[in-house]
């Protein structure tokens, strides 16, 4: 886990944040469909867009970003001062 720990994530190098996101999804276990919507949403498209490529609704795109990024909270917050390092990254990994 040290090693997933930079001064600064702005300078932590592409294959690093790759890895620290790896991390993080896979000790949050979202599902694949979380992970899809999450993605889309990051990607810039709106809810309306992703529910349309899914055939599900808006309301279910909304339930699945925000029970995947309540897991991913969850999973960053349990490494302490690891948590703003992490979510610099996410934010910062487009």
């Amino acid at each position: 886990m040290r090693g997933l720990k930079p001064d600064n994530p702005m300078r932590m190098n592409r294959d690093e944040k790759i890895k620290t996101i790896e991390f993080i999804l896979k000790k949050s276990k979202i599902t694949p469909l979380q992970a899809y919507a999450l993605g889309r949403h990051m990607d810039g498209l709106k809810q309306r867009e992703i529910a349309e490529e899914l055939g599900i609704t808006q309301q279910m795109v909304a339930k699945h970003i925000k029970y995947a990024m309540k897991k991913i909270k969850k999973v960053v917050s349990k490494n302490g001062d690891l948590a703003y390092n992490h979510f610099e990254i996410l934010n910062n990994s487009k």
